[in-house]
């Protein structure tokens, strides 16, 4: 869980300072309109078990991680 919450403000990070330098992109792999509906379906529907939750958290982790180092490498190449 912990990965998975730290991965999402990673993206929200490195989006946020790279528009305070002028870079402005919104996509990547795991955007946020994916991260979030995917997680509330799962806890608010509650027919996940606790092993699928898990999996589907180190999901998330994942793809946020992929989306952050996305964002990172365009904003590298854009100048940022």
């Amino acid at each position: 869980m912990f990965a998975a919450l730290t991965g999402s403000l990673m993206v929200s990070y490195i989006r946020a300072r790279a528009e305070s330098l002028g870079v402005e992109w919104r996509g990547g792999f795991f955007p946020r309109e994916v991260r979030i509906p995917l997680l509330a379906s799962a806890l608010i529907g509650g027919h996940f078990e606790e092993e699928a939750l898990q999996v589907l958290l180190w999901i998330i982790a994942g793809g946020t991680y992929l989306t952050a180092a996305q964002r990172l490498i365009f904003a590298k190449k854009k100048g940022a």
